[in-house]
């Protein structure tokens, strides 16, 4: 989601009174072509979007782009619509525009962010590289270009834009944010931790950094690091579902799994949807016995991604091992492992051990035997040797 502060509007902030009117005659260099009305009026529709009420600003700046207008009153309606999600008619606003003044380098740079929430990654790409040719030290583009680069997994390009957006602005956090989050992704894991660092040691309460940093710790299996971290990340967004999911996975790897549970409920109670958050408190709730109510996760889980062999994968195990009568379903276990072992070529033993337990509660034991030594074969040849104590 494209936030407002993300893109430009071609004017100053307004200082503390954000609804103030500028007085015609104030010192604004490139603006002494705009009628004094007109100088107004788009100061006022400002005022209302920087105060957090695009509606009423789009009200004004809708009536001023009726007729022939200036380049600046359709960039900041463009900014107005994409404050409440109007990206199409936000993108018509950039290209009038720059259709008034094609080198405009604040609408291009808006049309690029508008296409990059769009999907339309490699467009976006393109405007930021025109917006850096004509202002090397435009860090805003830089950041832009940095952030498209890494949504495509370019990661060295990604790496290369970061730095040398720090190098016009060293003060960048989002930049050096974005920097450690590449350098992560390159498996460079104390570059990256040392980024993140560094953004808190200017920022102590950057949620981002915190929460970056303790994906690092749990990479590095620093737990109690990783926690810290996790935790520090939801002071003052206690409705943020990943760093919950994360802390979960943190908390239950240090056999805290109460305290998982709590996180993982929490995330699903903010994001419904994902499968990810049904799978990991289904898990934890399994190791805590709780197992019809694991069952309901896993169900869900599998629901939301069925084309997922990890989520047939566990709901099958269940299907198959639960002690429950009501519960257990051996046909429907076979399915969904078979599905799943299919859709991963046979090849991993664990989820072969699944197909071999439902089997086995189905009654077609030469099936069960015969699937349990290939996958009993497979993990010793994968050094999955707890797992082929298991098997055996």
């Amino acid at each position: 989601v494209v936030k407002p502060d993300v893109l430009l509007d071609d004017m100053a902030h307004l200082g503390d009174d954000a609804l103030q009117r500028r007085k015609w005659g104030d010192p604004f260099e490139g603006r002494w072509h705009t009628p004094p009305q007109a100088f107004r009026a788009e100061s006022l529709a400002e005022g209302y979007l920087h105060a957090g009420y695009p509606h009423e600003a789009i009200a004004i700046l809708d009536q001023r782009t009726n007729g022939a207008q200036s380049v600046t009153s359709h960039n900041l309606l463009g900014a107005a619509l994409v404050a409440v999600g109007d990206h199409e008619r936000a993108e018509a606003q950039f290209r009038k525009a720059l259709e008034t003044n094609p080198g405009y380098i604040r609408s291009q740079y808006n049309l690029g962010v508008v296409y990059a929430s769009q999907g339309k990654v490699t467009e976006a790409i393109e405007l930021f590289k025109q917006d850096i040719e004509t202002a090397p030290d435009y860090a805003d583009a830089r950041f832009s270009l940095a952030h498209a680069y890494e949504s495509q997994q370019r990661w060295l390009e990604a790496e290369r834009s970061y730095r040398e957006v720090l190098r016009i602005d060293p003060q960048f956090l989002a930049a050096r944010n974005g920097l450690g989050v590449v350098l992560a992704r390159r498996g460079l894991l104390d570059q990256a931790a040392a980024n993140f660092s560094l953004v808190l040691g200017a920022d102590a309460t950057n949620a981002t950094a915190h929460h970056n940093l303790g994906l690092v710790f749990m990479q590095q299996q620093q737990l109690e690091k990783a926690a810290e971290h996790l935790t520090r990340a939801l002071d003052g967004s206690d409705d943020n579902a990943d760093v919950r999911n994360s802390l979960g996975v943190v908390l239950a790897n240090l056999n805290r799994v109460p305290e998982a549970i709590e996180q993982y409920r929490a995330a699903v109670a903010t994001r419904p949807e994902d499968a990810n958050f049904h799978y990991n408190l289904a898990a934890a709730l399994h190791r805590q016995r709780e197992v019809e109510e694991a069952m309901r996760h896993y169900r869900r889980a599998y629901e939301l991604a069925p084309q997922r062999p990890l989520m047939a994968n566990a709901l099958a195990w269940m299907l198959a091992t639960c002690r429950d009568e009501e519960l257990r379903d051996p046909a429907k276990a076979v399915k969904l492992s078979e599905a799943a072992n299919a859709a991963t070529n046979h090849v991993i033993p664990e989820m072969l051990d699944t197909l071999s337990a439902a089997y086995a509660s189905a009654g077609e034991w030469e099936k069960a035997e015969s699937t349990a030594r290939t996958a009993l074969t497979i993990a010793r040849s994968s050094n999955k040797q707890s797992l082929a104590e298991e098997i055996n």
